[in-house]
């Protein structure tokens, strides 16, 4: 089947410079999975080898969201790997105001402003596998170093799938891409 075109995805274009989304929903969203004691296991693969960047990848899920507390969960079955989780998120600053007094010459007082990002600001990404529950994959953010901080991660391996995003003071833009193949399988 890899030789026959894709069927045409509708999509919603947003403006010059943007990446067309999909208008038909092409994730399930669902109910979060109780977090378990995770059992430490090591697992040791080798990555195959990085697929041509210009590839035609096909985006399932992109959102921006500013968390508050709130759980986003979904599901997608992934029959042909990788799936490519990519995520930007900027979080509000404080400001705290730190005094002294100099150690030099007229011993005068000082005070120096420190701006750092909220330190109760937090994001987490969580794969887990659906038939079993066990957490496949976390990206946890649990204290931001900087304003803005932007990653990505790669699933390599097939599987039927439940997402979880969960933060707190945080506006994060999440998108997952997967190849074509998904897609066809999918409206199949």
């Amino acid at each position: 089947m890899p030789d026959e075109p894709l069927p045409p995805v509708p999509v919603t274009d947003s403006g010059p410079g943007s990446t067309p989304v999909p208008t038909k929903p092409i994730v399930t969203y669902s109910t979060p999975i109780p977090t378990q004691t995770p059992e430490e296991k090591p697992t040791y693969s080798v990555p195959p080898p990085e697929t041509d960047p210009k590839s035609n990848y096909r985006i399932v899920y992109s959102e921006k969201t500013t968390y508050n507390y709130n759980v986003i969960p979904f599901d997608y079955k992934l029959q042909y790997p990788p799936m490519i989780v990519e995520y930007s998120a900027t979080v509000p600053t404080v400001t705290d105001k730190k005094t002294g007094t100099s150690e030099y010459g007229s011993k005068e007082e000082y005070s120096i402003n420190v701006v750092r990002p909220n330190p109760r600001a937090n994001f987490k990404i969580t794969v887990y596998n659906k038939e079993n529950d066990e957490e496949v994959y976390v990206e946890n953010i649990e204290k931001f170093s900087e304003e803005k901080i932007k990653g990505s991660f790669k699933i390599y391996s097939a599987g039927d799938y439940h997402i979880e995003l969960t933060g707190n003071i945080a506006t994060v833009t999440t998108t997952i891409k997967v190849p074509p193949e998904n897609i066809i399988e999918v409206n199949a």
